[in-house]
């Protein structure tokens, strides 16, 4: 659901790490992989969470993709989302250097 302004109802720019969002999915998936916390959020339940609610079929493809075009938004704040054992997780490459 897009957020609009309560005086004129245009977009509001979703925005997260101080990187606008060019859509509401993304700043969705974002969201819920943000939530995850240090165990992340399991594939399937975010593909459910996501892409159930419009009647659009979507694939795991989809998912991969959003997440992939995440990943190249985030680049240069120092996070970037991580798919292992099953899950997504927010990741700080810049603590994982240390």
């Amino acid at each position: 659901m897009q957020r609009r302004c309560p005086y004129c109802q245009q977009v509001l720019p979703e925005i997260r790490l101080g990187v606008r969002f060019p859509n509401g999915v993304k700043a969705r998936l974002f969201d819920l992989i943000q939530r995850g916390g240090v165990d992340g959020i399991p594939s399937h339940e975010l593909y459910a969470i996501v892409f159930s609610e419009n009647g659009r079929v979507h694939t795991r493809k989809t998912l991969y993709a959003h997440i992939n075009q995440i990943n190249e938004l985030i680049e240069d704040t120092g996070y970037r989302i991580s798919a292992y054992g099953g899950a997504y997780r927010l990741l700080n490459r810049v603590r994982l250097h240390r």
